[in-house]
């Protein structure tokens, strides 16, 4: 069974695209063959993997078609290697506003539905459209939300939580894979620690919170960013991944210390496996 899995939050900043990415990236990089639609009008997916001015990024139109239509996705830009991007942007800025969009919020689950070969397909929400936001979450089956540590994030868990209600009707299927903590300073361990009782006290029962945490990496970001690279890319580039990369495949996580670029690597290694982990456990 290929999973579509969901990247939504209700605010921006949270690290939703740079999740999706590097997630998808460690992978892909791992043999897994993934796809990432992006149904975000920001279209930021394209600087992580350095397509914003690919001659094939269309700015999110054929998905935009999708999203109206239900008409295929076309072949995608081939962003890695087992990795496929179907690109979001400034086209879906231009869809039009559809009284309730009643009908439509399942024309892009029909559009994945004739994607074929993949092991995984995520799905980058953008955190402000409400029908977008309903587009991506009746097109998936699992749903994965990342949160800073500041209170409006954490609030803001509410809003994604009550679009999962929303849907329910038209897709009953739809699970939570979890919350993941994005961006923690590693020296605030005890803010780490009550930012993690408060999120479990938040979503209760009802959303498992994953026990891996990426760590806040500026210069890193800055320099994945800025080149087009993913961190195991920049990692690899600054002294090799392979203790990053062996941990999806081991689940070993390295004793020795590793350069930030390369502990960031690590840190979505450790997530991607711990997704894997998640869907196998809730299929």
């Amino acid at each position: 069974m290929t999973h579509v899995v969901a990247v939504a939050t209700g605010k921006g900043g949270v690290g939703k695209s740079s999740v999706t990415s590097a997630v998808a990236g460690t992978l892909a990089a791992h043999g897994r063959r993934i796809a990432v639609i992006e149904i975000d009008p920001q279209g930021d997916i394209a600087d992580d993997f350095g397509l914003r001015e690919d001659p094939d990024n269309d700015g999110g139109a054929a998905v935009a078609e999708s999203i109206l239509h239900g008409t295929s996705l076309g072949d995608g830009i081939e962003a890695r290697d087992n990795l496929t991007y179907f690109a979001g942007g400034p086209v879906m800025k231009q869809l039009p506003r559809i009284q309730g969009w009643t009908g439509l919020e399942s024309q892009l689950s029909k559009a994945i539905g004739q994607l074929d070969g993949y092991d995984l397909i995520l799905l980058d929400s953008p955190p402000f459209s409400d029908e977008l936001q309903r587009v991506s979450l009746t097109a998936a089956d699992r749903l994965l939300i990342p949160t800073s540590m500041d209170n409006s994030s954490l609030r803001a868990l509410l809003t994604i939580a009550d679009r999962l209600v929303e849907v329910e009707s038209v897709n009953p299927g739809l699970k939570p894979l979890g919350v993941v903590l994005w961006n923690v300073p590693t020296a605030a361990s005890r803010i780490r620690t009550e930012t993690r009782q408060v999120l479990l006290e938040i979503l209760g029962d009802s959303f498992p919170l994953l026990k891996t945490t990426i760590r806040s990496a500026v210069a890193t970001a800055w320099e994945c960013r800025r080149r087009g690279m993913l961190p195991h890319e920049v990692a690899e580039m600054h002294g090799g991944t392979s203790s990053a990369l062996k941990v999806l495949s081991t689940g070993r996580v390295p004793e020795r210390p590793l350069s930030s670029a390369q502990n960031l690597a690590l840190d979505y290694a450790t997530l991607a496996n711990e997704i894997l982990d998640r869907l196998e456990e809730t299929s």
